[in-house]
């Protein structure tokens, strides 16, 4: 073969291996980031100490990410209500042909979970992976399953998806209120007696 020809022939294999799907937990890790913000206030959590926003982005120009294009869709839910570790069918909006910088948050309980969902090429199937950010509050963990694996339906109805856990750090603990120490009742004051002059 022709130097040329051999040329051409590494480059499209480099093309197609580059455009390969995310289609498995750790394909994914690569082309995503995770980040964890605490919030001012319980926002839509009523009743929680605290409350932290987890966003998810697509980051196709993450070291070691081989994706390029669009990432097939995802199951978004509403960031301004009080997510949790539950079920996408029915609170989770189908979005289609993600692109590169793609961002969706969710706002949690301090000490709860939420959950994204990416699904890519085939799907997810049994995949897994896990790690902890140290760079996150509280080095926040991340973990990743199929959605047979997660036990969690989807959006579209089917079960190919990645779902991305992100654990939320725990609420501080509030400090107990300022009481200060009883102070000693001071002796009420009783002046000396003084002697009696003597008469003039």
């Amino acid at each position: 073969m022709h130097r040329a020809g051999w040329l051409l022939l590494v480059c499209t294999a480099c093309a197609v291996a580059r455009g390969a799907p995310m289609a498995t937990c750790w394909a994914q890790r690569r082309c995503i980031d995770v980040s964890v913000v605490p919030n001012a206030d319980a926002g839509p959590c009523p009743g929680a100490g605290c409350s932290y926003t987890a966003c998810l982005t697509v980051n196709l120009g993450g070291a070691g990410c081989r994706k390029d294009g669009q990432v097939s869709y995802s199951c978004v839910k509403d960031e301004t209500v009080c997510n949790a570790i539950d079920w996408f069918r029915g609170d989770g909006t189908v979005v289609g042909n993600i692109g590169d910088g793609h961002t969706q948050c969710q706002t949690g309980a301090g000490g709860t979970s939420v959950q994204f969902l990416l699904k890519d090429g085939r799907g997810c199937r049994r995949s897994t992976a896990q790690y902890t950010d140290a760079s996150l509050p509280g080095g926040t963990a991340v973990t990743c399953a199929g959605q047979r694996v997660a036990g969690t339906s989807g959006c579209t109805g089917n079960a190919k998806g990645c779902v991305w856990t992100v654990d939320l750090p725990d609420c501080a603990p509030t400090p107990a209120p300022y009481t200060p120490a009883p102070q000693p009742t001071p002796a009420p004051y009783t002046p000396a007696p003084q002697p009696t002059p003597a008469p003039y």
